[in-house]
C-alpha cells in the first residue's frame, strides 16, 4: 500500500506523489463514473477510508 493525495475539485479527482507537490501527477473525470463506498478500516489507529471505482478495476482509492 502507497500513499498518495487526492484532490476533490467539482467532478475532477486530481491526485498528488505527495502534499508538497503543487502539480498534480494526474487526474480522472468522474462524470459517469459509479464510486462504491467500501467499509473502512482502522490502520495503526487512524481510520481510513475506502472507494471503488470503475476507473480501474483492479485498485481501490484510499482516503485518509
Amino acid at each position: 500500500m502507497r500513499k498518495i493525495l487526492f484532490k476533490l475539485v467539482g467532478k475532477d479527482l486530481f491526485y498528488f506523489k505527495n502534499d508538497k507537490d503543487e502539480l498534480h501527477k494526474g487526474m480522472h473525470h468522474l462524470s459517469g463514473v459509479f464510486i462504491q463506498e467500501e467499509k473502512s478500516k482502522l490502520i495503526k489507529g487512524k481510520k481510513i477510508f475506502l472507494f471503488s471505482n470503475d476507473i480501474s478495476k483492479k485498485n481501490k482509492i484510499i482516503l485518509l
